[in-house]
């Protein structure tokens, strides 16, 4: 008997041990599980890390080219970069798989977009335009560059723009997107599976706005996107009043009228001197605030100054130097906000030495008047205004070490191959005057002095100033004929559909008459007049451009054929 229960005790004793191995067989199994995910978790981790690090570099990239366009293309700031053309699928033309579609559609220019009925689409995912597409190794970046003074509706409760106080309205702002990997449409594996989406043939907003929904959907597939937004300062165009005062001179700029003078802007009722105003006025644009003031320059008040500001749109007075005032002296700013319902406006009013920057207690006003005085004001708001560098004709592409304006004339024409001497010779017609853009090369017209400190040195033999006082001088390039100062030259005539250019008849012979196209004399002999005629061609709605020596334009018909000429570029490039 006890044989027997000791018998059973060990079988029962050997199937526990089967189920405790069993169960830490299956802990052990849950925590290899555990340490698996883990280590997919980590490792998908770091694709995206890596993923978002290639794509922030594309999208710099894009950030950096469109920014080198803007500062050395042709166009130079009015550049926008080529549109990027969706490939439809076959068989319906409004219908792509572009994994971009979502930013690179065109817009509906007869439909308004979804969120805004008053707002026109104009393509891309907000409405507010197309990207292009630029390809990289490795991936690609879609790029858009948009000036959009308008672009925030402040009065409205949700403005549409993606910026929403208005104050980048002064800028030109360039968006781009960074996405790893390359499209090729034409490759299976480069096209993500979900599928093609309509772009473009929408009948109305409904269709657009589910269009729209499934590009966001197949949009999801690219998690690992990167998204940068810069703004390019272009000082000439971001405020209503730029002073550049590009030499940098210490004169100050006078603003305003002073009493000592009698003049009178106008009056009141009760016969006073009405302010100089500048800003805005609720009369012209229906809200208060056109634009900032800014200058490079020391500026002085003069009797009554006003400026009209609207902070909701970031304006203000900048001055990268020092503010000082007359004796009579007294600013103004009226600074105005919406809040959602109404404009609230505030008066500041600012007279004699509270005016002058060096003084302790200068008041920035909240930010509105900001000078160049590396300190803050009272509240502790910086001001310290930096210089805005102007544009410049000198400015060189730094790839090439040309003057931009230098390269888009003289190379805007057509290469030539000509036989010169027993040699093959490639020359461009721009560099005759034959491009896009108008070359002159009167480089002979330079009256002494090959920049700009020599010719302004009023101490110097040389300098334009001598020759000016000192007339019968012996100078090699002197403009004094006789009792008569000529300048050195070629002369501009504009006409009411083009203008001619007539060059210095005292230069070599190579700068005294133009040539046709290929460099050489025309047939019907030399000549240093030129016309120059601008239209459109038959059909187009670009700006062509057509010279008396164009082949086969009768330059002097009544409508000569344009679309034998070249796009007008709209630059004139003298050498002297």
């Amino acid at each position: 008997m006890n044989a027997q229960i000791r018998q059973w005790n060990r079988r029962r004793e050997g199937g526990q041990t089967i189920v405790v191995a069993l169960i830490i067989l299956g802990l052990l199994l849950i925590l290899a599980f555990v340490f698996l995910a883990v280590i997919n978790q980590n490792i998908q981790s770091t694709q995206r890390q890596q993923q978002r690090t290639v794509a922030n570099d594309l999208a710099e990239a894009g950030i950096r080219y469109a920014h080198a366009q803007l500062l050395n293309s042709e166009l130079g700031a009015d550049w926008r970069g080529q549109v990027t053309t969706l490939v439809p699928v076959a068989g319906n033309p409004n219908v792509t798989a572009d994994p971009d579609a979502l930013y690179l559609r065109p817009g509906s220019v007869n439909l308004a977009w979804p969120d805004n009925p008053q707002h026109r689409d104009l393509g891309g995912p907000d409405g507010l335009g197309p990207y292009f597409r630029v390809p990289y190794a490795g991936g690609r970046a879609l790029v858009r560059v948009r000036y959009a003074p308008t672009d925030a509706n402040i009065l409205a409760a949700s403005p549409l723009a993606a910026l929403r106080t208005g104050a980048e309205r002064d800028y030109t702002i360039i968006e781009a997107i960074g996405r790893e990997g390359a499209v090729n449409l034409s490759d299976p594996t480069k096209v993500p599976s979900s599928g093609a989406v309509q772009y473009q043939g929408f009948t109305n907003t409904q269709q657009l706005e589910q269009a729209l929904a499934q590009m966001r959907t197949n949009d999801q597939q690219n998690p690992g996107s990167r998204r940068l937004r810069a703004f390019a300062s272009i000082g000439i165009i971001e405020s209503a009043w730029y002073i550049h005062n590009k030499d940098k001179v210490s004169r100050p700029a006078e603003i305003g009228i002073p009493d000592d003078l009698g003049a009178m802007l106008g009056s009141d009722s009760i016969g006073g001197a009405l302010p100089r105003q500048y800003g805005g006025a609720q009369r012209l644009f229906g809200q208060p605030g056109q634009g900032s003031f800014h200058s490079n320059a020391d500026i002085l008040l003069n009797g009554i100054v006003q400026f009209h500001l609207n902070r909701n749109l970031g304006e203000r007075v900048t001055v990268a130097a020092s503010i000082k005032a007359d004796d009579d002296a007294r600013l103004e700013l009226i600074s105005t906000q919406f809040n959602g319902s109404l404009w609230n406006s505030t008066t500041n009013t600012v007279a004699g030495a509270a005016l002058d920057s060096r003084n302790p207690a200068f008041d920035t006003f909240g930010g509105v008047l900001l000078d160049g005085v590396a300190d803050s004001d009272a509240s502790g708001r910086a001001r310290n205004v930096a210089y805005k560098t102007p544009p410049s004709i000198l400015t060189k592409d730094p790839d090439t070490g040309e003057l931009r304006y230098r390269v888009m004339s003289r190379e805007s024409g057509v290469a030539a191959r000509a036989t010169v001497n027993g040699q093959v010779v490639v020359t461009n017609s721009g560099q005759y005057g034959h491009g896009r853009n108008v070359y002159v090369n009167n480089f002979d017209d330079r009256q002494v002095g090959f920049d700009e400190a020599s010719r302004a040195n009023a101490g110097g033999d040389e300098s334009l100033v001598y020759d000016w006082l000192n007339p019968g001088n012996t100078m090699p390039r002197s403009g004094w004929k006789g009792g008569f100062y000529i300048p050195r030259g070629a002369t501009l005539n504009f006409r009411y559909d083009g203008f001619e250019i007539i060059r210095d008849g005292r230069g070599p012979d190579s700068e005294r008459v133009w040539l046709t196209p290929a460099g050489r004399l025309p047939a019907t002999g030399a000549d240093p007049r030129i016309v120059y005629r601008i239209g459109i061609p038959a059909g187009g709605s670009q700006p062509y451009i057509v010279n008396s020596l164009t082949p086969g334009v009768n330059i002097n018909a009544e409508n000569p054929d344009f679309s034998l000429g070249m796009p007008f570029g709209g630059v004139l490039f003298f050498e002297g």
